[in-house]
Formats: C-alpha cells, structure tokens, sequence
C-alpha cells in the first residue's frame, strides 16, 4: 500500500511515540493530512465500517436482511445447541463466530462434538452452517467497487482447511458474472469502509447468483493485498494502487 502512495508521490509518514514507531500515519490527501492506522481501512469515500464488520453472526444477519445469498446455519453459544444445529444442517460447516482468519474450519466434520470442542478452543460462539457445494473465492472491493476476485484452492489436513497459508490464488476477475459485480458492490455498500474483502462459494463464478448457487461466506476488513497483486494464474490487480486513486 505504501510503495503505491510513493509511485504516486502521495506523501505520507509513520508516527513515533516515545521515540518508538507506531502503526499509526499521517497522509497528504486533498489538501490536508489525514491520520490512520497502517491498513487504512478507516479513510474511506463511503462510510465507516459497520461496527460488527467482523462479527460473523450479525453480518450473516444484515446480509440475509438486505437479499444477500448466505449459508443456512447460525451461532451458538451452547455446545449443545451446536450439535443439535449440526444434525440438522449435516452436511455442515464449523468455524468461530469472531476472527482466526480461516485457520479454525472444520468442513463436513466426522465427528461434530468434537469439531465444536476444536473451534471452541479460540472463540467461546461457535457458527454452524450448512455445507455448500463449489469453490471458494475472495472478492475485493475498494471503495464500494469491485477490483479484483480470485479463486482460493486450500491446502487440506484432515478435515481441517486452511486458506489463510499456502492457498493457491487464480485470478477471475475478468469471468465474475455482472451480477455478480454488482452483488458483491451492494455487499460492500452496505458494510462500508475503504476495502473489504468478500469469501463466497460457487461452482462458476460466471454465472449469475440467481442462476446457480453462490452465497457470502465471510466478511474480511482487513483483507490480503497479495493474493490480487501476485496471483499464482491470471491478471495481477492492484488494489492498493485502486486505494489511492479513489481518493
């Protein structure tokens, strides 16, 4: 993000306490500097983000409310709860409700009171949720506007997958479906912030949403710039140079 701001002589510098660098800066925008934190995810043309962005319960909630396709499925406090909801949605996913950046999943869990105990380890709600068919892709928006999307191949252990590690990233951006465009715009629109990161599953992106089935996973605002700017397969995007130039 930054190497961007230099190629476009966007001034900027990092700020020191005591001495010591922080993770705050100051940026030159529009006649006047702005402060924010390293990822800048609070300078945005569109609004703040919603204030539960990465609760992954509510936002499944405010998705569904506004006709955005998500998982059947739910939190649960209660372990018991849990395993009722896992019968019922088998075959289903497990993850936390908040955070762990994809390294607690449990897809299709032999054993779902043990996958519960698992993802209860790092997040005391844990979200059960009917499995989906398909592929699973992150879509980027920047300011309210799509940039870039790729398909996200994981590395599998078991029945735990990780996609933040090792993931294997094609670009598909130029096959997304123009519907699909514009979903993935609404969703932003309605979540706010600079950048967001978008997870949904499909088994052809080219398709409409309304055609096949397509559903928002997950919710990222702090999503991973790399895997646009250097895709293993297809057409780099930059999104932190999108960044800049919106503003």
């Amino acid at each position: 993000l930054w190497r961007a701001a230099e190629a476009r002589f966007i001034p900027f510098e990092r700020l020191f306490l005591l001495g010591r660098p922080t993770t705050t800066h100051r940026v030159w925008i529009r006649g006047r500097w702005l402060i924010t934190d390293e990822l800048l995810h609070t300078v945005s043309t569109l609004r703040p983000f919603h204030a539960a962005v990465n609760d992954k319960a509510v936002m499944a909630r405010l998705l569904l409310c506004a006709d955005v396709p998500v998982p059947e499925g739910g939190a649960c406090w209660l372990s018991s709860k849990a395993r009722r909801q896992a019968r019922r949605l088998t075959p289903c996913v497990v993850k936390a409700r908040n955070g762990s950046l994809s390294k607690h999943v449990v897809i299709k869990p032999d054993d779902p009171r043990e996958a519960i105990r698992i993802v209860k380890r790092v997040c005391s709600s844990v979200i059960v949720e009917r499995f989906i068919e398909g592929d699973v892709f992150r879509a980027t928006t920047v300011h309210g506007k799509l940039v870039g999307a790729v398909r996200r191949d994981p590395i599998e252990a078991g029945r735990k997958v990780v996609m933040a590690d090792g993931a294997r990233m094609v670009d598909v951006t130029d096959h997304l479906h123009s519907k699909n465009r514009e979903l993935f715009e609404r969703t932003a629109s309605l979540v706010g912030g600079a950048i967001l990161g978008i997870d949904f599953i499909t088994t052809d992106p080219s398709r409409s949403w309304d055609e096949v089935e397509l559903k928002v996973i997950e919710l990222n605002s702090f999503p991973n710039f790399e895997m646009h700017l250097y895709p293993h397969e297809g057409t780099p995007r930059d999104v932190a140079g999108a960044y800049w130039d919106g503003l």
